[in-house]
């Protein structure tokens, strides 16, 4: 189910590219990211987080700190 909910996230993306809108783009992204978590695919998160975590103004720039990005960015160096 999760390899779903990615799935979802990444359309919902691609429709807003497409579009040139934004709809829920910061959800889609964050979620996207966590989707890519939960299915041990750390290298396709971080830069998803490094994006969120680049702008303030992100809905969920407070939820992507430090120490997550250091967990996936060892994750990652793991592999």
């Amino acid at each position: 189910t999760t390899l779903f909910r990615s799935e979802t996230f990444k359309m919902l993306i691609e429709k807003n590219q497409h579009s040139n809108t934004d709809y829920f783009e910061d959800a889609a992204e964050y979620y996207l990211a966590m989707s890519y978590l939960d299915n041990l695919e750390p290298q396709k998160a971080m830069p998803l987080l490094e994006k969120i975590k680049s702008d303030p103004e992100n809905r969920y720039y407070s939820d992507v700190d430090e120490l997550l990005l250091l967990k996936v960015r060892t994750s990652i160096a793991k592999k």
